[in-house]
């Protein structure tokens, strides 16, 4: 009867000592995770910026993405480059949270501002690998406001 009672002593400081652990642990925070960190959008002139992660083959995501517009007229786009072809995203969902979490709602491929830091989720064409490089754009005349090149990332 006296083994017991040693063997359940010594095992109160290791349970108190896990417990400590557990809640270490119940406290800590996770980063969130976006992908692989492609690049950086930035163009100061027109107010854009953002970090662009590629979640998958097929989606990108660009986080804290910040757009000011300078004036009505202006329109971006998010246009996808090889040699020879260009193609505009297939879709765009902004990233709205809630109470309950967090969900995507599809928005108009056209970014017009303002958006101050949010997440932009964009559906790539085909998939990465058809690409060499990824804008944002005047819809317009397509002329990049800020460009990232796959190649150097993937």
């Amino acid at each position: 009867m006296l083994k017991n009672r040693v063997s359940i002593g010594l095992a109160l400081p290791n349970m108190k000592r896990l417990f400590t652990v557990f809640r270490l642990l119940a406290l800590a925070h996770s980063k969130e995770y976006y992908g692989v960190y492609v690049g950086k959008l930035e163009s100061t002139d027109k107010g854009i910026s953002g970090h662009v992660f590629l979640a998958n083959e097929t989606i990108l995501q660009i986080v804290n993405f910040t757009h000011e517009s300078v004036k009505d007229s202006d329109s971006t786009q998010l246009l996808f480059f090889n040699t020879g072809r260009t193609s505009k995203a297939k879709a765009v969902y902004l990233e709205q949270t809630t109470p309950d979490g967090k969900f995507i709602l599809p928005i108009t491929p056209v970014l017009n501002g303002p958006f101050k830091r949010q997440t932009i989720v964009v559906k790539i064409p085909e998939n990465v690998l058809s690409w060499n490089s990824f804008a944002l754009a005047d819809n317009e005349d397509q002329v990049s406001f800020s460009k990232i090149s796959f190649y150097t990332t993937i």
